[in-house]
């Protein structure tokens, strides 16, 4: 099966390469278990083989590999002496997998310490025929570490290069004040503290079997509802399989054509909870998704069509301290960025366990992260930009006002919408908009409503003018009663009226939407969200250009850009 193994790793490194911190490409390279067009070499050797288990967060080898990893990584001294003799041709390819040390060393302040030391126990395992063999390893180690900090460097500025290109001109400006995406090794100052506490790699008990939540496919779907934007941390790790740290496990899923199943790849010691209580509390599977859709169809009966185009797109009960946390990175920002700077605050700050399916990291909790004295500058080195001064104000007002800040947060669940709203909008870096994300995937207010640009806009083409309109109106709102009727036609007109979304035509919207879908508001914007019926306007073609060369002249060039900036922000 190697050939296919093969396969399968090199495509998952094509798609992760990209995403890996600077200094583990660094250790991944210096193993010499890739090629220079970054595929696998024919023969790896098994401390090789570690590297790159430990490397990738959601795994890179298919289960039949896993197991001969596993072995690698629990191999007897007999056991490697023998595989060493079978593979002493190949000693030159060992070489470079024994220098991977150093650079392991420099960067040990982040998650994947673990990695690098898996990755230098079997390299020097593998190299301990001889101590002069050992010697020359090292020596060629020290000489490596000199092109890593090279290496690390120029990789960290051309990604702070593409991102700065990818993103909007304003947001590139403000993240520009970051040095790079990843801590390097010419840097280590700024990490220094929380170096010094490492986050050890538990090791995980062989996985369970597949236990079935008995839940159909109409009521819960996994792909659209772990990758519509409310959830950030769920690895696609196999066909039609999502996995998680969560709970301190690390937690399996698996969609089957009748229902899902989950299973648990590994714990922490002290981990506690009761995983399938939990998972149905996750996916509130009390709540019947099909029920909620046949009284959205009495208001709006689009919500038929939808329900069948997306169906089982549910809205989860998050962990209240991840939630408020990721979605402080998610304004101006997109799904795939917002997942990568949750998965750097894991695997620097969170907890490892090891699975058959790689490393997971824990999210960390309020009082790990306020241990970390310079927040700001880790944050910063990681590549939060200016949003790392949001997350450090935020730990410190939570925990300096709360003896346990975490139950204060949940403690919001009970607490009145309003309440909830004002006290996560004391916080920095929450907007009204984070706030009712929060408020909605993790507080229990199933009629918060977060409004952006785009769920504006679907107020406006979807409700306001069947609303006003003298038909439809009538029938939409039939089950409202006359004092709500009179509230949803003046919120209507008054979204009318706007051009432009502000502070109150975003009350606007998001009454709108309670007064059409009552309670559970919040999910219907959800499922509109995932798949909006309407269409957009056509817009008129532009007319032909005339050949005619225009007689105006041109601004200057700043003022052009200018202009183009303008733009954007708008």
């Amino acid at each position: 099966n190697w050939a296919a193994i093969k396969q399968q790793v090199d495509v998952t490194i094509a798609k992760n390469w990209e995403f890996l911190p600077s200094f583990i490409k660094d250790v991944v390279k210096q193993s010499g278990a890739l090629n220079a067009d970054n595929t696998l070499v024919s023969n790896p050797t098994g401390a090789q083989l570690v590297v790159l288990a430990t490397s990738f967060p959601s795994g890179i080898f298919n289960p039949y590999a896993n197991d001969i990893v596993q072995q690698c990584l629990t191999a007897t001294p007999s056991e490697t002496e023998t595989e060493t003799e079978t593979e002493e041709p190949s000693t030159s390819s060992e070489e470079p997998s024994a220098s991977s040390e150093e650079p392991s060393e420099s960067a040990s302040e982040e998650p994947s310490e673990s990695a690098s030391e898996s990755a230098s126990e079997s390299a020097s395992e593998s190299a301990s025929e001889s101590q002069e063999e050992s010697e020359s390893a090292s020596e060629s180690a020290s000489e490596s570490q000199e092109e890593s900090e090279s290496a690390s460097e120029s990789a960290s500025e051309s990604q702070e290069e593409s991102e700065s290109a990818s993103e909007s001109a304003s947001e590139s400006q403000e993240e520009s004040e970051s040095a790079s995406e990843e801590p390097t090794s010419s840097a280590p100052e700024a990490t220094a503290e929380p170096s010094s506490t490492p986050i050890k790699q538990m090791t995980s008990s062989s996985a369970q079997p597949w236990i079935d939540l008995d839940v159909p496919a109409s009521e819960l779907r996994l792909d659209p509802t772990l990758t519509c934007g409310q959830a950030f941390r769920w690895k696609a790790t196999g066909s039609s399989e999502w996995t998680c740290a969560l709970w301190d496990h690390v937690i399996d899923l698996k969609q089957t054509q009748s229902s899902v199943q989950y299973r648990v790849l590994g714990q922490l010691p002290a981990a506690r909870a009761n995983v399938e209580e939990a998972l149905r509390d996750y996916f509130q599977l009390h709540i019947k998704f099909d029920a909620l859709c046949d009284a959205w169809a009495q208001t709006d009966p689009d919500f038929e069509q939808l329900r069948k185009t997306h169906v089982g797109v549910r809205t989860l009960r998050q962990p209240v301290v991840e939630t408020l946390l990721v979605f402080i990175a998610s304004s101006n920002n997109n799904i795939k960025r917002i997942t990568m700077l949750a998965d750097k605050l894991c695997q620097h700050y969170g907890q490892s366990i090891a699975t058959e399916k790689g490393p997971f990291h824990t999210f960390p909790t309020l009082q790990r992260l306020n241990e970390d004295p310079d927040i700001e500058g880790t944050l910063s080195q990681l590549g939060f930009g200016y949003r790392a001064k949001y997350y450090a104000k935020t730990v410190n007002m939570l925990c300096s006002s709360h003896e346990d800040p975490e139950e204060f947060l949940l403690g919001l669940r009970t607490a009145p919408l309003d309440t909830a709203r004002t006290e996560l909008l004391k916080l920095s870096g929450v907007g009204p908009k984070v706030a009712d994300c929060v408020c909605l995937m993790a507080l229990d207010k199933s009629d918060a409503v977060p409004v952006d640009t785009h769920i504006w806009q679907v107020a406006q083409r979807r409700y306001v003018g069947r609303v006003l309109d003298p038909k439809e109106g009538p029938e939409m709102l039939k089950l409202l009663s006359q004092d709500h009727r009179d509230k949803a036609v003046a919120l209507a007109r008054q979204l009318k009226a706007s051009k432009a979304p502000t502070t109150k035509t975003y009350e606007a919207a998001q009454q709108l939407f309670i007064h059409l879908f009552g309670d559970f508001a919040g999910w219907a914007q959800g499922l509109l969200f995932s798949g909006d019926l309407g269409q957009e306007p056509k817009k008129k073609p532009k007319p032909t250009p005339s050949k005619r060369k225009s007689t105006q002249s041109l601004p200057p060039a700043n003022e052009r850009k200018m202009r183009l900036r303008s733009n954007v922000k708008e």
